[in-house]
């Protein structure tokens, strides 16, 4: 599950990164300006010994981030070209 929540009025759109593990549902609410915090919100839940969440799953949660954090990098760039 990946989303984003636009706002023409807003720079920095809600990013939506949802992961489910089985009866485990692990939801990410951030914009871009807080992607670091979000990466560190992943690797705390990797660190917590009674989520069921391990660092193969922050791994491919944080490339969800990253990946994310790009796409509106070069929205953000392509915005501006055109202005």
């Amino acid at each position: 599950m990946h989303n984003r929540i636009t706002n023409n009025l807003s720079p920095d759109d809600i990013n939506v990164i949802g992961f489910v593990k089985g009866p485990d549902k692990f939801i990410l609410l951030y914009n871009d300006s807080d992607t670091a915090e979000a990466l560190q919100s992943v690797d705390r839940w990797a660190t917590h010994p009674e989520i069921n969440f391990t660092w193969y799953d922050a791994g491919n949660l944080t490339k969800r981030i990253k990946e994310t954090y790009k796409e509106a990098c070069d929205e953000h760039s392509i915005n501006s070209d055109s202005d």
